[in-house]
């Protein structure tokens, strides 16, 4: 079943990163956050919220605690005060650097077995997945 091969891959992920990392002060999701705001920079909480698949009150109290850490920064979007947005810091994209290594070094770890056409179309198939599981989540609400 393609939800056990997904849950393993993850998995293998999972303890790749934990084995291999250094003591990182950050849970998985604050490096899922930090890696998203570093990779698609500046964005809205409640566009990180959705891209994540949080609900908008953990996200603001885990954006908090990464803030009061130096990781990340919020500010008031000028063109709309209800909006908070968020990049981040410095400190933070020094924090995450060896975590993006970690993913990249695990991709090829993953993949060494495909051969390069392989490996594109997989990528390309998990993307679609990906965005199809985004579509539903919003379809659920």
């Amino acid at each position: 079943m393609l939800i056990q091969d997904l849950v393993i891959i993850a998995k293998g992920a999972k303890s790749y990163i934990k084995t291999n990392r250094a003591a990182l002060p950050l849970s998985g999701i604050e490096q899922s956050i930090c890696i998203h705001i570093y990779l698609h920079g500046q964005t809205n909480q409640d566009q990180l919220a959705k891209a994540l698949m949080m609900d908008k009150g953990n996200m603001a109290r885990t954006l908090a605690s990464l803030e009061q850490e130096g990781l990340v920064h919020r500010a008031e979007n000028p063109n709309n005060r209800r909006e908070n947005l968020v990049s981040i810091t410095a400190r933070g994209e020094e924090l995450i650097q060896p975590l993006i290594q970690l993913c990249t070094d695990w991709e090829y770890v993953a993949l060494q077995s495909l051969s390069d056409e392989e490996a594109a179309l997989f990528k390309n198939v998990c993307s679609k997945i990906s965005q199809q599981a985004e579509q539903w989540k919003e379809v659920e609400k």
